[in-house]
């Protein structure tokens, strides 16, 4: 998922929602705050 932010792959407010879904549940702090 951060491969895809870095690319800018990650476009619409849809594309962010599921973005976010995926770093909520991370395994690591900074992938669950990313999710903020």
């Amino acid at each position: 998922m951060q491969q895809m932010l870095d690319l800018h792959q990650v476009a619409t407010a849809q594309d962010y929602y599921h973005a976010a879904l995926i770093f909520q549940h991370g395994e690591t702090v900074e992938e669950i705050w990313s999710a903020h």
